[in-house]
């Protein structure tokens, strides 16, 4: 079967591109904007580098900038862009590549190519430093991965920054279900003529679906036909782009014509099979198979639509084929010695009775099947592979396992190497020594270098003869360079972890994840590019875009951030263009419900999320307030794009009203804060929230407490010392740190940690409880007063039923006191009669009404506020900045702690957080620190609104608290010391042995 992708020769590029990637050349030649949607590892990245190079060659200042959803990704790109236009000379003061995150930034505001991230682009396009003049040297942004502005907490940085930039786009994705709904609401916002579609929806591999049996030691086929469960035949509702491989399309049909078959359909098999839908095609494409897949599928649809009764039928035929595993349901220890489920060859044992001692948690499943499952692939030619499994330390605990067990099958080897042949080892020692003595009388020079190249050759010998060489029992690839590994060994880290991450490397085996140093991600991926790695475990982040492409990848354990997006984007990293003719994905270890949500559920429709908030408004205005005169009109378009097209109301049924009323309501709770002048012009503090942009409320609470002069009183101390900062840092993690203590983890507290935070004194939770009644007054009176316009205030609608039009009483809450006196029962009721005499007086609201102009009510929390305005008026209660206080009393106390003993251990064990989580924690806070340090400095060097000695203890507290923070994060590893020391004795006694 033939990939016909329409390609044909251009002189623009160096290979031959298909019919839709010429489309997008054409598209950037014609400074056009474009919505390119094609499937993972389809060849989308190409055109990047395309637009880069043309603005490269135009201007030496002009700048394209590329977007990309994570760090990974963005290391990747940078380190692409340099590698192919680094030797390019840049104008003196400007730098060919910059990149922006929020931990390192280089050369962004002087390049001509920025990779960044979407909140970092959104830094810099509101920037009161950047701008609008940074704005206008843009000439190009390419949005990779844009179905990501679907994503809860970073999307709204995506829409925010296609509604900013005034240049033409590009929007990458593989993963876009309503593509034509998502281009439409871009040409509304950019223009009828602007934006223009490419799509292409044929991968150039396919994609066979396996489950790993551990009873057989196999790879059952798990075609996604057999998922189909009852409620969607029933319902018509299987997906139009079922992905089915040209054997599974087979497969279908011969399921098909068998149930005919017994029914007595015979035709079905002769009209349609392959060879009489194609008998007129010579040669089969890909766009042959889907159409077939296509008519299959319709086919079975009508069947069930004609005759109901064949549901039950075809379900239970479907479901046979299903694989099904029962060990890995119920699995049981075997030798506690024997939990890696190998031996120290890592070849899988044979079965050995078994202790019934507990059923097994899903990592304790893997671990013990993941050596047996790479063994398979290796002996099938399955690799390179990439393991996904969203935890990170998890992957880190794989990756240390199968190495831990291929270096036990090296040591076996290398001691069966010299037992066998010692008598030769010893032989060729023996003569080497000879030969050193003999070079040490040889004058000539052509006779010293013969006898050195016999020394060369007899060494090479004796490491082949003692199993020092890598081969295929010991490792998953060929040996890495030992200059290599010099060079890695210096660049990263020093400690047990990168350690070990370095002898998995030496075994072909590699970690990817978000937490890892950049300069061991940066040469991982460059290793397993050229061919030196074939197993690397990784969470989402190679999901995106990264061009480390597979011949298999494994699903290994189940995990809540495990969706259909995320299962389609990494699915797609199996199959190499140009290298298999078909990719592999595993499942290892997740549920069968599980694999059929994955593989039968349609993409996800891009629907936006609520893209304002209160910050947002502020840093706006900010800029409408800096920029000059000139740029007012540039700054209030990209404002009014925002409010009038959002994609957020594009797909709902929401009026594009509700972001107008959040955008006036937004006005009025900054005037009453005192962040706004009486004539909306942005006061000093509102520097201070928009520098804090991304933790709102806690930005606004932060500020709402300094202007009551909450700090003043707590920063009067004179020497900054741990024990002065301590009451203050107390508070910013009441602001900034909090995060709920897990009951469990209460329950058994012991060790260094606190684990609960210091409840917050009296005064300064009043603070705070006012500060969360301003801001609920002020959308309080906001609602009241929308209520009460024309528009809204519908009298009928609030005395009338709104479908059967039944009067309803009266128009705000009526008294039911005494309502059971009016029910009419026996004289022996005596649950009747209790009620009539004990009731209380009930005040109820009507729904109907909400928040009218009559409505008295009162409201003592936002959650009874948001039940009963009108269903008319839709603002997420999410947008609303309203502090929790319910949880103060039981926030995690694990900045405090790690301020206390610094052990990243410890606030795993005892205060609940994973490794990982942890270590993100303490850094988010730390920035946190920084940027609060910063903005106080800043505001305090342009005379603001703070009195110096306040403003200065109030800086250098925070400076020192960030510090410090920092230094005992220098300790969180000793923890680990005897581990180390006992990994360095077991490879002494290595060196040693050999």
């Amino acid at each position: 079967m033939r990939y016909d992708s329409g390609g044909l020769p251009d002189p623009r590029v160096k290979f031959i591109p298909d019919r839709w990637q010429r489309q997008a050349l054409d598209m950037v030649d014609e400074n056009q904007s474009a919505l390119i949607c094609a499937p993972t590892s389809a060849g989308k990245t190409f055109i990047c580098y395309y637009v880069m190079e043309k603005v490269l060659r135009s201007s030496e200042t002009d700048l394209v900038v590329y977007v990309a959803p994570t760090k990974a990704l963005v290391n990747q790109i940078a380190a692409e862009v340099y590698a192919r236009f680094g030797k390019t000379t840049a104008k003196p003061g400007h730098s060919i590549v910059g990149v922006f995150t929020r931990d390192y930034r280089d050369a962004y505001s002087t390049c001509q190519v920025l990779v960044t991230v979407p909140q970092c682009l959104e830094i810099l396009l509101l920037s009161l430093s950047c701008g609008l003049d940074w704005n206008r040297r843009i000439k190009y942004v390419i949005f990779d991965e844009v179905h990501c502005i679907n994503d809860k907490e970073s999307g709204s940085f995506w829409e925010h920054n296609l509604s900013v930039i005034q240049c033409p786009f590009l929007a990458l994705s593989a993963t876009i279900g309503n593509a034509a709904q998502f281009h439409q609401w871009l040409r509304d916002m950019r223009g009828p003529d602007t934006v223009h579609l490419i799509e292409h929806h044929e991968r150039s591999t396919d994609l066979n679906k396996f489950v790993y049996v551990r009873t057989k030691n196999e790879l059952q086929p798990l075609n996604p036909i057999y998922l189909i469960d009852r409620k969607m035949l029933i319902q018509g509702s299987i997906p139009s782009d079922l992905a089915l491989s040209s054997s599974e399309t087979y497969e279908l049909f011969t399921l098909m014509k068998s149930f005919a078959d017994e029914l007595g359909w015979s035709r079905f098999g002769v009209d349609m099979s392959p060879e009489t839908v194609f008998k007129d095609t010579s040669i089969l494409t890909r766009k042959h198979v889907t159409s077939y897949r296509i008519l299959l599928l319709s086919t079975l649809n009508t069947w069930v639509q004609e005759r109901p009764n064949l549901v039950d039928k075809l379900v239970e035929m479907f479901s046979q084929h299903i694989p099904n595993d029962n060990a890995q349901r119920f699995r049981f220890y075997k030798r506690l010695n024997d939990v890696d489920g190998s031996d120290s060859n890592g070849q899988c044992q044979e079965e050995k009775p078994m202790v019934i001692v507990r059923k097994m948690t899903s990592k304790e499943d893997i671990r013990l099947l993941m050596m047996p499952l790479l063994r398979l692939l290796q002996s099938k030619q399955n690799l390179p592979v990439v393991v996904f499994n969203f935890e990170k330390q998890e992957c880190e605990n794989l990756a240390f396992l199968v190495g831990k067990v291929l270096r036990k099958a090296h040591k076996q080897k290398r001691q069966q190497f010299q037992e066998r042949h010692i008598k030769q080892i010893e032989q060729r020692q023996t003569h080497i020594q000879q030969l050193k003595k003999k070079l040490s009388s040889v004058k000539n020079d052509t006779v010293k270098s013969q006898i050195e190249d016999e020394i060369n050759i007899l060494n090479a010998e004796i490491a082949q003869l003692s199993g020092e060489h890598v081969c295929e029992e010991t490792s998953f690839a060929r040996a890495v360079d030992e200059e290599t590994m010099r060079r890695l060994r210096y660049a990263v880290p020093e400690g047990r972890r990168y350690r070990l991450l370095l002898h998995a490397l030496e075994r072909g085996i590699g970690v990817h994840h978000a937490g890892l140093d950049r300069k061991y991600l940066r040469d991982m991926e460059i290793l397993f590019r050229s061919g030196h790695l074939k197993v690397v475990f990784a969470t989402g982040t190679l999901a995106y875009g990264i061009n480390m492409p597979a011949r298999t990848v494994v699903f290994a354990g189940d995990s809540p951030f495990l969706n259909t997006l995320m299962y389609r984007q990494m699915s797609g990293r199996a199959g190499r263009r140009g290298f298999d003719m078909t990719g592999k994905v595993i499942f290892l270890c997740l549920p069968v419900g599980k694999i059929r949500r994955l593989v039968t559920s349609s993409v996800a429709s891009l629907t936006g999320v609520f893209p304002l908030s209160v910050t947002l408004v502020m840093r706006m205005l900010l800029l409408h307030k800096q920029a000059p005169a000139a740029d007012k009109a540039l700054a209030e378009s990209a404002m009014l794009r925002l409010l009038r097209t959002p994609l957020y109301a594009a797909n709902k049924h929401v009026s594009r009203d509700d972001v107008i009323h959040h955008f006036r309501f937004s006005i009025e709770y900054l005037l009453r804060v005192n962040l706004l002048s009486a004539r909306s012009q942005p006061m000093q503090l509102s520097y201070l929230v928009s520098h804090l942009f991304y933790t709102e409320p806690s930005n606004l609470m932060f500020t709402f407490l300094l202007q009551a002069g909450v700090f003043d009183q707590m920063c009067t101390f004179q020497n900054i010392n741990r024990d002065t900062v301590r009451p203050l840092l107390e508070l910013l993690c009441h602001i900034f740190g909090r995060k709920p203590v897990h009951p469990s983890v209460v329950r058994n507290r012991s060790g260094p940690s606190k684990v609960i935070l210091p409840p917050l004194r009296q005064s300064i939770y009043e603070q705070m409880k006012n500060y969360n009644s301003t801001a609920q007054q002020v959308f309080t009176d906001y609602l009241r007063f929308l209520s009460s316009s024309s528009k809204l205030n519908d009298p009928c609608a609030i005395q009338q039923l709104p479908y059967s039009k039944l009067a309803v009483g009266n128009a705000y809450g009526t008294q039911m006191s005494g309502h059971f006196k009016h029910i009419v029962a026996s004289e022996n009721d005596v649950l009747l009669s209790y009620l009539r005499t004990h009731n209380n007086p009930t005040v109820l609201c009507s729904p109907l009404n909400g928040l009218g102009t009559d409505n008295p009510d009162e409201f003592t929390s936002m959650r009874s506020l948001m039940g009963n305005y009108r269903e008319n008026i839709r603002i997420p209660a999410s947008s609303i900045p309203v502090f929790d206080l319910s949880i103060s009393n039981s926030l995690n106390a694990y900045v405090l702690d790690f301020y206390k003993h610094g052990q990243l251990k410890a606030l795993t064990d005892y205060n609940g957080l994973s490794p990982n989580e942890s270590w993100q924690a303490i850094k988010d806070f730390s920035l946190i620190l920084l940027t609060i340090s910063t903005a106080l400095k800043q505001m305090h060097d342009n005379e603001g609104i703070l009195n110096g000695n306040n403003a200065r203890a109030e800086s250098k507290s925070i400076h020192t608290a960030n510090n410090n923070q920092r230094q005992v994060s220098g300790r969180a590893d000793e923890a680990d010391e005897e581990e180390e020391k006992k990994e360095e004795e077991e490879e002494q006694e290595d060196r040693k042995s050999t």
